[in-house]
């Protein structure tokens, strides 16, 4: 996998705190930065993804009329068992 620079423009301040923290720490500012935006992509990555399986959810619901009630769901996740609780209408 290759690597591109780009340039992050941060405020005399965010930098003061980015430099003290990474000297805490014992690493470089650089790789603090690099882990926050791979932890941030990948929290909205996993974000999207619910996103768009609530969507086919609601999608499904409004073509078939199905679903779980809460009560029923929670009650299936309590009692351990692995085979699927039956829709409702």
């Amino acid at each position: 996998m290759g690597t591109k620079a780009v340039s992050v423009k941060l405020s005399t301040e965010e930098h003061a705190r980015i430099s003290a923290l990474a000297g805490k720490l014992n690493r470089s500012a650089h790789y603090l930065m690099r882990e926050a935006i791979t932890k941030y992509i990948e929290r909205e990555e996993f974000n999207q993804s619910l996103s768009e399986e609530a969507d086919a959810a609601w999608r499904d619901y409004k073509e078939t009329g199905e679903f779980i009630s809460l009560d029923r769901a929670v009650a299936w996740v309590k009692s351990g068992k692995t085979e699927l609780p039956s829709w409702e209408k």
